[in-house]
């Protein structure tokens, strides 16, 4: 009985806190939608609807109406926006689900590695409180799905590598390859890894481990056919080694320099400069910069990162240096190379790529670190352990409340800052630019709204639920027409400065503000929350 209080129930509190975490408020918190979420809740949707996508695309791998997402979130949402309703909620609610799962697997990893259930629970606890884990388990996030099924793969792959079981870790490899676009990267680089340190066990089982490499090849060659016929659109935009960035940053250094021609071309060159951009970003994703000071980009711009805060908390820096030292001490050696192997190829994900995303594309970071943060904490423990009782409770006391605070003031600001600061990030603009015409759209004959197409139309069919067949029907137009409400890709055509003189009577336009300029005072405006004097929507009404 003890010992199922110890850790059982530990767990099941852990659990209950990474739920409340992740549920509390999951529709209103993040306000709005970036595109790229409203694209996948909206495909989602209309999957379940009509068995296509956006485009009309009968059930794809590849949906490429906004930027190129993955099949996986597409069809787990499906179901959810099907059944529930289409909303931000039931959108978002598979994600945050398979959040509280990471926490699990996460313990069962971790236990699988060290036998320690006290490691274990502080991994969990780690993860169920870490703000780079709910920055992207709160949203529908190709991320999050990544990181869980590839979590779930690597656990079952290690704690059944003995027998022929370890075969099942190839569905949720499956499943995480075809999540995320970065995974595959690092699914790439894990597989020679766990066979290089399993090798052993999978000796033992000639035939599975024949099966299991296939299995891997499989899943690589069956996305180049996916490549082929139906294409990856973002592969030319992220591919560090695709594109002309290079050419113009190589001709660049040759221009403006002073040496002879053949130093020139011996020392600026393509093959330097993708050796240089990979270093940086790699090394990159190890800052201390990054991971506990200012996270992606220290600015409110970023839809996962919240301002003035690093991924990780700032007490957390030591005891992830007290766990690499405890990890090297360890007369278990494996454990530690397995680790430490995880943890330098996470990063390769990023630093192939040359739009710098750290938070999503580094995603397996997190859980590795967090289990040698974990190592720490259980190593100084140990160590306060064997102090006199009256100074062990003092400091656990302390390290109890530091910890306290810190979640609790990250989500202080998560929960009342960043919706203010951070909410045109999160699209809220668009959001209640839907509501106004919903509002409108009955009073005038004509809505038009400018230099804005597929964007706003994506917001407006989620939030009135409009049917797909209508959606796909229009997505391809120019300018696009649903009901009374066209939107135009560019600003209307001006040259006598008065709405009056182009605009049809009984006309409500919308235009962003600073790039269509009219003679006219706008009737309303939409403003930025965290910058109410910014406008971002003038609304113009010619009756």
């Amino acid at each position: 009985m003890k010992k199922f209080f110890n850790w059982k129930l530990a767990l099941i509190i852990i659990i209950f806190l990474a739920a409340v975490l992740r549920l509390w408020q999951l529709g209103n918190v993040p306000y709005g939608m970036p595109h790229d979420e409203a694209s996948y809740i909206y495909n989602s949707y209309s999957i379940w609807k009509t068995g296509e996508d956006i485009l009309g695309k009968f059930l794809p791998l590849s949906f490429n109406a906004h930027s190129s997402q993955s099949p996986v979130e597409v069809y787990l949402t499906a179901p959810f926006v099907g059944l529930l309703g289409l909303s931000e909620f039931s959108a978002r609610l598979p994600s945050a689900l398979l959040g509280i799962g990471s926490v699990v697997i996460l313990f069962l990893l971790i236990d699988c590695l060290f036998k320690n259930k006290r490691i274990a629970l502080i991994g969990a606890f780690l993860l169920s409180v870490s703000p780079w884990a709910l920055q992207i388990q709160r949203g529908l996030w190709d991320a999050n799905f990544g990181l869980f099924f590839m979590l779930a793969g690597i656990y079952v792959f290690v704690a059944n590598v003995r027998t022929r079981k370890f075969l099942w870790s190839l569905i949720p490899f499956l499943l995480a390859f075809y999540s995320y676009h970065a995974i595959k990267v690092y699914f790439v680089a894990l597989i020679p890894v766990l066979i290089f340190l399993f090798r052993n066990e999978l000796i033992k089982h000639k035939k599975g481990a024949l099966l299991f490499l296939l299995g891997c090849l499989f899943m690589v060659a069956s996305f180049l056919v996916v490549i082929k016929t139906q294409g990856v659109t973002r592969a030319k935009e992220v591919n560090l080694f695709d594109g002309t960035q290079a050419t113009s940053e190589v001709n660049w250094e040759r221009d403006k320099n002073t040496a002879p021609w053949v130093l020139r071309t011996i020392f600026s060159n393509k093959p330097l400069y993708f050796l240089r951009i990979m270093r940086e970003n790699y090394l990159q994703s190890f800052s201390m910069e990054y991971l506990f000071l200012s996270g992606g980009t220290g600015n409110s711009t970023q839809i996962i990162n919240i301002y003035f805060r690093g991924e990780l908390y700032i007490i957390e820096l030591p005891f992830l240096l007290l766990g690499l030292y405890a990890l090297m001490k360890d007369k278990e050696k494996f454990n530690r190379n397995f680790l430490f192997i995880l943890l330098l190829i996470s990063p390769l994900p990023s630093t192939v790529t040359n739009d710098i995303n750290f938070v999503f594309r580094d995603v397996m970071m997190l859980p590795i670190i967090l289990a040698v943060i974990a190592y720490g904490i259980n190593y100084f423990l140990e160590a306060i352990n064997k102090r006199k009782i009256g100074i062990k409770y003092i400091i656990l006391t302390m390290l109890i409340l530091v910890y306290g605070f810190l979640i609790s003031e990250y989500l202080y600001q998560y929960y009342f800052r960043w919706p203010i600061y951070g909410a045109e990030a999160w699209g809220k603009s668009y959001k209640d630019l839907v509501y106004l015409i919903d509002s409108k759209k009955m009073d005038f004959k004509n809505i038009y709204v400018t230099n804005t197409t597929n964007e706003l139309l994506l917001q407006y069919a989620i939030l009135n639920r409009t049917d797909p067949k209508i959606v796909q029907k229009v997505w391809n137009g120019n300018p696009l027409r649903i009901s009374n409400i066209t939107m135009f890709p560019s600003c209307l055509d001006n040259r006598a400065g008065s709405i009056s003189s182009f605009l049809p009577k009984n006309t409500l336009l919308i235009a962003p503000y600073g790039e269509c300029i009219y003679a006219d005072s706008p009737t309303e405006k939409i403003v930025d929350a965290g910058e109410p004097l910014h406008t971002i929507w003038n609304i113009y009404e010619n009756k």
